[in-house]
């Protein structure tokens, strides 16, 4: 199906890396307007929303949210996850708007290994075709 003209595909994915047990707090940069802010994994249909609010601040189970920007003009989206397990790893949303359905979203993509990352491997993609798993700590580009 053809995406909502609302929605904001991004010609990359943002990514952020993790460790096992640790947090990771993604941030979104939204320039749309409205009330409903909101996390979720994969598509963003009703069962993936993980965290959503009407205000500027929320927390449900391991997932937390803040808000800053005005109402018209958008802003800053940060979301922590805490106590990461590789199930985890995986797209995600941001999204900002009235409805889900009609909401403006930024993609981003987050890593969790079991130990640490080499600062020096860096992912990237100019297209959206492949998924990324992380088994024992080791990447896999598909």
């Amino acid at each position: 199906s053809e995406p909502s003209t609302n929605m904001k595909v991004c010609p990359t994915l943002i990514f952020y890396s993790g460790i096992k047990g640790e947090d990771v707090t993604v941030k979104c940069s939204l320039s749309s307007s409205g009330h409903l802010k909101i996390f979720c994994k994969d598509k963003c249909e009703a069962d993936d929303v993980l965290i959503q609010t009407t205000g500027n601040r929320a927390e449900t189970g391991r997932y937390s949210i803040r808000y800053e920007g005005g109402f018209v003009s958008g802003g800053d989206l940060s979301v922590t996850i805490t106590q990461l397990t590789s199930s985890d790893s995986g797209q995600y949303r941001c999204g900002l708007g009235e409805f889900l359905s009609t909401a403006s979203y930024e993609d981003v993509e987050i890593m969790v290994a079991d130990g640490e990352f080499d600062e020096n491997v860096s992912v990237s993609s100019s297209h959206r075709d492949f998924t990324i798993s992380v088994t024992d700590g080791e990447f896999l580009l598909k």
